[in-house]
């Protein structure tokens, strides 16, 4: 086993993972370099018992970059947090492209036909926090000043604005879209939630999709919280539009939690 020692309020935690051993983990997700969610436990002490299990999003060295739960964020220690957030304070987008050779010709039929654009990848892209699953998140740095000026401006009016999901590669996109087809979905209902990959405005970095404590991530719902009333008031002064409207002319499902950076 390997342990990661912290300390939370004066006791000592620990964070261990089975990267060591000869069992395999099991990883929900890998990316092309490597990173993927480990199975962890959190303990008082190495030897102690386990106080609860978690997940841990790792780079190919093994080095824990996010926890999924908040005991275990807490445990993995704000100290880390900020080392994290640092070193991810700027990240070149090394998978930058815009290829559709590995895309269906007939996909980019169907998203010129909604009047998509096609949309490049930016190559440099910002942190700018953890996702709920614990995910760290980055946009275009325009994007990123603006998205922290307006969650800052909201909080101070007593408006919590949550950043759900930002940045998304095209081969990210293409893989979502592939597990929907591979599972049976129709293409038209695929493509009226998910964008074509290569026409998404979340490869642009400048797109966000935006949650508030209490409200189901991603849900229509979003409309009715103070939060949408907020967006809907003061968005604009800080460069960010609705993209996805009721009956905008993508043909894409209403979004309200769907905001982008002009």
């Amino acid at each position: 086993m390997l342990f990661f020692p912290h300390r939370l309020n004066g006791r000592r935690y620990v964070i261990a993972t089975a990267q060591a051993t000869t069992t395999r983990p099991r990883p929900v997700m890998t990316d092309a370099r490597g990173r993927r969610w480990l199975d962890v436990q959190v303990r008082a002490r190495a030897d102690d018992r386990v106080l609860a299990t978690d997940r841990a999003f790792v780079d190919a060295r093994g080095r824990i970059l996010a926890m999924a739960t908040a005991l275990g964020r807490a445990a993995w220690g704000d100290v880390d947090t900020r080392r994290i957030a640092a070193i991810h304070r700027t990240r070149v987008h090394f998978e930058h492209s815009t290829s559709p050779s590995r895309r269906p010709p007939e996909w980019d039929t169907i998203a010129q036909s909604r009047g998509f654009d096609c949309i490049e990848e930016p190559r440099r892209l910002d942190f700018v926090g953890f996702a709920p699953d614990g995910r760290p998140m980055f946009m275009a740095t325009a994007a990123a000043v603006a998205w922290r000026s307006m969650q800052t401006s909201a909080r101070v009016e007593g408006i919590m604005l949550e950043s759900i999901s930002t940045f998304r590669s095209i081969a990210h996109q293409r893989a979502l879209v592939e597990r929907k087809l591979a599972r049976g979905d129709a293409v038209d209902q695929v493509f009226s939630v998910n964008a074509v990959p290569g026409y998404s405005e979340h490869h642009s970095g400048r797109a966000i999709d935006i949650g508030t404590p209490g409200c189901p991530a991603l849900d229509e719902a979003f409309e009715n919280t103070p939060a949408f009333a907020w967006l809907q008031r003061h968005a604009e002064r800080f460069g960010f539009r609705l993209s996805y409207p009721r009956d905008n002319r993508h043909g894409v499902i209403y979004e309200p939690w769907h905001w982008c950076h002009a």
